[in-house]
């Protein structure tokens, strides 16, 4: 029985209940405003959505909104960073226009080659010239082939070439699946055709991305075996063959350079790891040589590539050679790692092809 002054269970039951917390989004209770509530947030969402991706395409590779990303953007996005889509080097300009291409060593984020040939550059032409680097960590000669043949409206004083070691990791395949294109890498598999194509969905982009990250590290033993019968001197001969053939055709001269490298007598992966072999330790990163195939089987492939190479030069009497691997000590002093350079590596690097490039300029 309830107590004076409390009401009682069944008053209780009677009272109306507190009004319990709205869930979902807020629309509006009007039928017409709710539907148009609607539309303006789905268009809000495509809003939303289309800046998004546009702005990761300006951000990753200089596409302008106005325009659809190819897959020439995709994979080789410094041709626009670089603003050889919206300059034209020519011959006939007052510029000297070197163009670079190839993998990290080059590249400015992994050594001072750049910024050697800049300041040297600077002293013979003040203000008269311009560097566009296309070099990108992990290219092959592939890549510079497939860069090169996009820029066919411009012209250039100087293409210096320089590929190797990446090359040397397309070995690890077993023989009858080796694509003379590479292709049975997935990334030259999705370069195959027309480079002016659509470029793929952000989300592929980020899924390709990813797959080739966790990709990047040692081969699987079984993978590393085939390098010992090496296919790829024959592939970067072809590569560059191509390129001299288009070089000629735009009348650009070109500087071919063999690959050097150091692998010290008592090379180990463990010896590396500890620092205890004759490399510079000052590097913010280095790689080991089993990143691209054993330290062995490098030695034999940037051999017969760097014949090849040699061997190429001759027959394209219109191309210029400099034999680096023969030139360039091996020694710490210029390698922090298999391939990689110190500054004074870098240097060293510079004071070699400086006389090739120097006649250019001359001329």
């Amino acid at each position: 029985m309830a107590s004076p002054g409390q009401p009682s269970p069944a008053a209780a039951d009677d009272r109306p209940s507190a009004a319990s917390p709205r869930r979902g989004p807020w629309l509006p209770t009007h039928r017409r405003r709710r539907w148009l509530f609607l539309l303006c947030y789905l268009l809000f969402c495509y809003l939303l959505a289309w800046t998004g991706i546009h702005a990761f395409w300006y951000l990753a590779a200089a596409v302008p909104f106005h325009q659809r990303p190819t897959l020439g953007d995709q994979f080789f996005p410094a041709i626009r960073l670089q603003g050889l889509r919206d300059h034209t080097p020519r011959h006939t300009d007052d510029s000297f226009d070197l163009l670079l291409l190839g993998g990290s060593v080059i590249h400015r984020e992994w050594g001072t080659v750049e910024a050697e040939l800049r300041a040297r550059l600077e002293q013979a032409r003040p203000g008269k010239f311009r560097i566009y680097n296309l070099s990108q960590p992990g290219f092959t000669s592939r890549d510079s082939l497939l860069n090169y043949r996009q820029l066919d409206q411009c012209e250039f004083d100087l293409v210096l070439v320089y590929d190797g070691i990446n090359d040397v990791r397309l070995n690890c395949c077993p023989p009858e699946l080796f694509a003379d294109d590479y292709g049975h890498a997935p990334r030259y598999a999705a370069l195959r055709g027309d480079l002016a194509r659509p470029a793929q969905g952000v989300w592929q982009i980020a899924r390709q991305g990813l797959a080739t990250d966790l990709q990047w590290g040692t081969s699987d033993p079984a993978l590393l075996d085939h390098a010992r019968n090496p296919q790829t001197p024959r592939t970067l001969r072809n590569n560059y063959a191509e390129l001299l053939d288009t070089a000629r055709q735009r009348r650009d001269p070109v500087l071919l350079l063999t690959y050097a490298w150091h692998l010290p007598a008592d090379y180990t992966l463990e010896k590396f790891s500890r620092h205890e072999l004759d490399y510079a330790r000052e590097a913010p990163a280095r790689c080991a040589a089993e990143l691209w195939a054993r330290p062995e089987d490098v030695d034999q492939i940037l051999t017969l590539q760097n014949a090849a190479i040699r061997e190429l030069a001759q027959q394209h009497p219109e191309a210029t050679l400099c034999d680096l691997a023969n030139q360039l000590p091996r020694t710490g002093q210029n390698f922090v790692d298999p391939c990689h350079l110190t500054p004074a590596g870098c240097a060293a690097f510079v004071e070699l092809i400086w006389p090739e490039v120097q006649q250019r300029l001359e001329r």
